[in-house]
């Protein structure tokens, strides 16, 4: 009996590994100059803290609207939290993308609010 009270307090005492967050990045591309380099440096800060990061800038250039979503969509399928940037209320596919997050019941972060949802 002493053995199977050793086993129990042993493995209920060991740290749980917690998963990185896995964070889609969601902002305003079309008609934004430079957008890829506020994508970078939004990938960089949060691989800083060792997430795991899809950032949709990296994409091509060239593609439609409608065929950049699919591929968008299914970045956003593989993640548990989405980070959306300034102005992102200004982007069809970032509200897209937000909704579709919120539908999923992702977390949901916010760069420039103070607000971060968990």
């Amino acid at each position: 009996m002493e053995l199977i009270n050793f086993l129990v307090v042993t493995v209920s005492e060991r740290a749980v590994p917690q998963m990185p967050k896995v964070i889609y990045i969601a902002g305003p591309i079309t008609g934004v100059v430079d957008y890829s380099v506020a994508f970078t440096a939004a990938e960089t800060k949060l691989k800083s803290r060792g997430d795991i990061v899809f950032n949709p800038a990296i994409l091509p250039e060239g593609l439609s609207f409608e065929a950049y979503m699919p591929i968008c969509y299914a970045m956003l399928d593989q993640s548990n939290t989405i980070y959306l940037m300034r102005g992102w209320r200004n982007s069809k596919g970032a509200k897209m993308e937000y909704e579709y997050a919120v539908a999923k019941g992702m977390k949901i972060m916010f760069e420039s609010e103070k607000q971060h949802v968990e």
